[in-house]
C-alpha cells in the first residue's frame, strides 16, 4: 500500500415509514448521494451540531443527484435489510420515505496500491 486518504461521501437523509403486519415503525436512514450503491446508514436521531465536525477538504465527491433518488433505490436496499432479519416475518410490507433537507458527509478510508517492485540484483 502506497498511501491512505480520507474521502467524505455525501449522504441524503430520509425519514422512512415501514408498515409490516399492520405495525408501523419510523426510521431515519441515509443513502449515498454519489452512486447509491453503498449500504444504508441508520440513525437513532438526526445528528446534532455537537455530534458532527465541520471539515473543509477537497476529498469530497460531488453528489450525482440533488433530487431524491428513484424510490426503487432506497426501497430495494431497505427491503434487503428487513428480509435479512426474517423473510417470513414480512407481510403486507409498505415502505414510504420523505427526503430531509441537507446532506451529511461520512468519512471512508481509501487505500492506494502500487505494484511491488523487485530490487535489482547486484
Amino acid at each position: 500500500m502506497r498511501a491512505v486518504a480520507e474521502l467524505y461521501i455525501p449522504f441524503r437523509l430520509f425519514r422512512v415509514q415501514i408498515v409490516n403486519r399492520g405495525v408501523s415503525a419510523e426510521r431515519l436512514v441515509a443513502l449515498d448521494a454519489v452512486s447509491g450503491t453503498l449500504d444504508l446508514y441508520q440513525f437513532e436521531h438526526l445528528p446534532a451540531e455537537a455530534e458532527t465536525v465541520p471539515i473543509e477538504t477537497r476529498n469530497c465527491p460531488s453528489p450525482n443527484f440533488r433530487t431524491p433518488p428513484p424510490s426503487n433505490w432506497w426501497s430495494a436496499k431497505l427491503r434487503r435489510i428487513l428480509y435479512s432479519r426474517g423473510f417470513f416475518r414480512m407481510r403486507d410490507l409498505q415502505i414510504t420515505a420523505v427526503p430531509l433537507e441537507g446532506e451529511i458527509h461520512i468519512p471512508y478510508w481509501l487505500g492506494f496500491r502500487a505494484p511491488r517492485t523487485t530490487p535489482a540484483l547486484a
